[in-house]
């Protein structure tokens, strides 16, 4: 646990200029997050000047399945982890657009390692999208992911594919030179 933890922190500390960044940037809610027990569990969150009040907070835990930051964490977690994780805590439904085939998730995961993001189209929270980019270490495991977070009235389809995507993986390299090499 006191691993688990100083990784925690210095992950942290690399993202956390860069998550008030992208709030200021897009004025959206964003987000670190971390895996915990198979659960995706957000550690620390900025919010923009557009951000609606929405619970995205802190500490809470969330189905791997049901969000861009735990899909992106999840696709580069180890094959046999990624199972254990499915085997113990399922593939409930969040949504109409959750996924809840064993298959089509592990297509999904197969195409976030190809593009090196995740999306959620509302499939955890109706009205609501999120992109989410993983932080690797220098080992190669995924250490948690970058997200933002907003309505579907605002992150249109050029946002959602295009230019928070191009942010995300920016922020995402920062955050991962400033976690492997500072």
């Amino acid at each position: 646990m006191g691993d688990l933890d100083r990784q925690n922190r210095k992950l942290y500390q690399a993202a956390n200029n860069e998550l008030r960044r992208l709030a200021d940037e897009t004025g959206e809610h964003v987000s670190l997050t971390v895996e915990e027990h198979g659960r995706a569990v957000i550690i620390a969150t900025e919010e923009g000047d557009q951000a609606i009040p929405v619970h995205i907070f802190d500490g809470i835990p969330m189905n791997m399945h049901t969000a861009a930051p735990g899909k992106a964490i999840l696709a580069f977690l180890p094959a046999d982890r990624i199972t254990e994780i499915i085997e113990q805590h399922g593939l409930k439904r969040r949504t109409k657009n959750t996924i809840t085939d064993p298959d089509t998730l592990y297509e999904e995961l197969e195409w976030i390692r190809e593009n090196n993001y995740a999306l959620d189209d509302e499939e955890r929270l109706t009205g609501m999208r999120s992109l989410a980019v993983p932080v690797i270490d220098r080992d190669d495991r995924v250490r948690g992911s970058l997200t933002i977070y907003g309505p579907t009235n605002r992150i249109d389809d050029h946002l959602f594919h295009e230019e928070f995507v191009d942010l995300l993986l920016r922020s995402g390299n920062i955050v991962e030179v400033l976690m492997n090499y500072d």
